[in-house]
């Protein structure tokens, strides 16, 4: 996946200041490694992963919901889960397995109104920035890290994504409400979130999900 850095932000920046200035980076002396959320570690089974769900979050396994996606053919556990940050409402914790390997290569946490309907816009602006702030502190390789950037869907902003040295991701989305009969450039409303997804993935350029091979159809 390709992020590229947009100019037009910079007229967003003064709805949410903490969110859009320059980010100061943290060095680290030791290499960042991005190996999953919290006890669940990529190339887990699933029964390896809702020991780690248990673990984390004592879920009972009546919650623990289990779906298959129709079209890439992974399997996803989903877990609801209160105050992951504080004051920041329910969040859903989605855990992805490949659909050759069923080993986990992916986490999505998730927070908005389609998650928790009571979830207020100051809530969610504070969960970007916490974030944003940590994942900045991580020590991440600038080089290998992008900020700010527009993405296809005009309602988003990728805010944050770094890469470890094993081209393991992190990203950080946020979702916010457009203003369609506003001029092309400022429709998008940054005071105005919707939603926030911070994602741990294993291997973006070459995930573990069905597709057609060549020659095969």
């Amino acid at each position: 996946m390709r992020f590229a850095i947009s100019l037009r932000l910079g007229a967003l920046c003064a709805a949410l200041a903490l969110v859009c200035a320059a980010p100061v980076f943290a060095e680290s002396a030791e290499p960042v490694a991005v190996e999953g959320f919290r006890s669940a570690k990529f190339d887990m089974t699933e029964e390896q992963l809702r020991q780690a769900i248990a673990a984390d979050f004592k879920t009972p396994a009546a919650q623990i919901a289990r779906d298959v996606n129709k079209v890439d053919r992974t399997t996803i556990i989903s877990i609801k889960q209160a105050e992951l940050l504080p004051d920041s409402g329910t969040a859903q914790i989605n855990y992805k397995l490949g659909y050759k390997g069923k080993k986990l290569i992916q986490v999505d946490v998730i927070w908005g109104t389609a998650v928790d309907a009571k979830v207020a816009p100051a809530s969610l602006s504070a969960i970007l920035v916490n974030l944003r702030q940590y994942l900045q502190e991580r020590g991440f390789d600038k080089e290998k890290t992008v900020v700010n950037a527009a993405m296809p869907q005009p309602n988003l902003v990728l805010l944050f994504r770094a890469q470890d040295a094993q081209g393991r991701v992190v990203a950080l989305l946020g979702q916010f409400k457009l203003d369609p009969k506003a001029e092309k450039g400022k429709q998008i409303l940054i005071d105005q979130p919707e939603a926030v997804v911070l994602s741990y993935i294993l291997d973006p350029k070459a995930p573990d999900v069905f597709k057609i091979e060549k020659g095969k159809f």
